[in-house]
């Protein structure tokens, strides 16, 4: 079982000197697609289906972050088994928002970046 921590949420030095030595905290990243939609900023991640919103980039991405923090802790996923490829992510995206928008609407300009999630195995 994890604890998983969100960067937005707690700093990790404080938190890791609580109870748990530094090299027990571990690391996923995972992918994140931004694009923007009438002036807000979407960021997703495709492997869960969980998205957040923000001003600008940086708030969704602190948003994605704390959405995936909280999704991860509630839905028993093992981060080892995670894998991923970045063009399968774009597509994935790239077909997600089509099936959701108007026809007429246009395809983004879609930004690929990763994320670090911390946890540590309780």
């Amino acid at each position: 079982m994890q604890m998983f921590v969100s960067k937005g949420k707690r700093h990790l030095p404080n938190f890791t000197s609580i109870s748990e030595p530094k090299s027990s905290l571990k690391h996923i990243k995972l992918p994140i697609v931004l694009y923007t939609e009438d002036d807000e900023y979407i960021a997703e991640c495709p492997l869960f289906y969980v998205s957040s919103h923000g001003h600008d980039r940086k708030e969704a991405l602190k948003r994605i972050d704390e959405a995936l923090t909280l999704y991860l802790e509630n839905n028993e996923i093992e981060p080892s088994e995670l894998e991923y490829d970045r063009d399968e992510v774009l597509e994935k995206s790239k077909k997600l928002f089509s099936e959701f928008s108007e026809p007429e609407d246009e395809l983004p300009h879609f930004d690929y970046t990763e994320i670090e999630i911390f946890y540590l195995d309780v």
